[in-house]
């Protein structure tokens, strides 16, 4: 990796390859970077594109300058690897396998939710429906038992009103 303390690099992926950029914290346009990699030519470069290459550990000793040429020759570099295109896949299989499996268990969970409130939603709508005929079979016993104390107990009373007013005529002991 660069050691340089004033450099911020920053190596971004593109269609075409990698692009390797340095900046310093002040004046960064006046900057001036280069690197070279074994592989591509012996020569340095100041070009900051690399066209990819094949999938391995690549050492990639950098320079740098600033606006007075000062450079710094001792900088290590980076090692850059680049994966073949057959293992970036495999990642990413595993990645859409996981996302669809993630995907598939929420719709699950989903139908299984919405079934559950359903079955309670359908038991609340019997247990209204008990409730309401265990209150009109009340309503209705009590109504008839009602009835039941209230006929003798008015035939009684009429009975007992004509005694005291004395307009009973019929016999008293029977």
């Amino acid at each position: 990796m660069l050691s340089v303390t004033d450099i911020h690099r920053v190596i971004w992926w593109v269609w075409s390859g990698l692009i390797i950029a340095a900046a310093l914290n002040a004046q960064p346009e006046e900057r001036k970077f280069e690197h070279y990699t074994a592989q591509d030519t012996p020569a340095w470069i100041d070009a900051t594109t690399a066209t990819p290459m094949a999938p391995e550990e690549y050492p990639s000793p950098a320079k740098n300058s600033n606006r007075n040429d000062l450079r710094n020759e001792e900088s290590p570099g980076a090692i850059i690897t680049f994966l073949s295109l057959r293992d970036k896949i495999k990642w990413a299989y595993a990645v859409y396998g996981v996302l669809a499996l993630v995907f598939l268990y929420s719709i699950r969970r989903l139908e299984i939710n919405h079934r559950q409130l359903r079955h309670l939603a359908e038991l609340e709508h019997v247990k209204a429906e008990k409730l309401r005929e265990l209150d009109r079979l009340k309503a209705h016993f009590f109504t008839n038992i009602s009835h039941e104390f209230r006929t003798p107990l008015a035939l009684i009373q009429g009975l007992i009103q004509q005694l005291l007013c004395r307009e009973f005529t019929g016999d008293v002991n029977r």
